[in-house]
């Protein structure tokens, strides 16, 4: 066997190993995953930027989205930048918060969690576009299965999202519920990603025993 392409595989089994190890709640394109039990994350690192609570409005609806750039935070198994969203829906509005959706993670390599030291209300599930580009947040009423929707006078635990992005930028997150509201957040900058997302190195082991199988013959 090729000394090369056997390293390359042991390499490859022991990075998907770590990386299944370090973090249980990756989100590929166009998957979604129950929210769990939250984790402690982040931990440690230094606040980049800090939009400080922004206002937004709908017809039924406001509140105030706090968004935040973290680096060298040491629970990141990606060791990029980290995202947190903290989403309060104000007590004068008439309906419940049910969605909240930030763009820009288009070919990032994507953890995303909640904090479950913070006070609030503990989101259904995360939802990511098929594209990869969309991360979404859902608050799901109870009868929908969920446990319940953001109420007025209330606010969310803080929604944790790791990435292996170096750049982050300016976007518009959107919050929904009868109709959509929009406020600045931040999110990654496409392309500046450092590692493979998880179904790229998923191919990696089946890809390196192909190139083995061919160089035995």
């Amino acid at each position: 066997m090729n000394r090369l392409l056997r390293h390359a595989l042991a390499a490859s089994i022991v990075a998907l190993a770590i990386s299944s190890a370090a973090s249980a709640t990756v989100i590929i394109p166009g998957q979604t995953i129950n929210a769990g039990a939250g984790s402690i994350r982040p931990v440690g690192g230094v606040i980049t930027d800090n939009t400080g609570p922004l206002p937004f409005a709908s017809g039924s609806f406001s509140g105030t989205l706090t968004s935040m750039v973290i680096t060298g935070d040491t629970s990141n198994p990606f060791g990029g930048l980290t995202f947190t969203y903290l989403l309060t829906n104000n007590a004068g509005s008439f309906d419940e918060l049910e969605r909240m959706t930030v763009g820009s993670y288009i070919t990032i390599a994507t953890d995303v969690d909640y904090r479950s030291t913070s006070v609030g209300q503990i989101p259904t599930d995360f939802t990511r576009s098929v594209n990869g580009n969309v991360m979404g947040f859902d608050f799901q009423p109870v009868l929908g299965g969920g446990n319940g929707g953001l109420a007025p006078g209330s606010t969310a635990r803080l929604l944790v999202v790791q990435t292996d992005a170096t750049l982050y930028t300016s976007v518009l997150a959107t919050i929904i519920d009868s109709g959509p509201a929009q406020v600045p957040s931040f999110a990654p900058v496409p392309g500046s990603g450092t590692a493979p997302e998880p179904a790229t190195a998923l191919l990696t082991i089946p890809t390196v025993a192909l190139l083995l199988s061919r160089r035995r013959r």
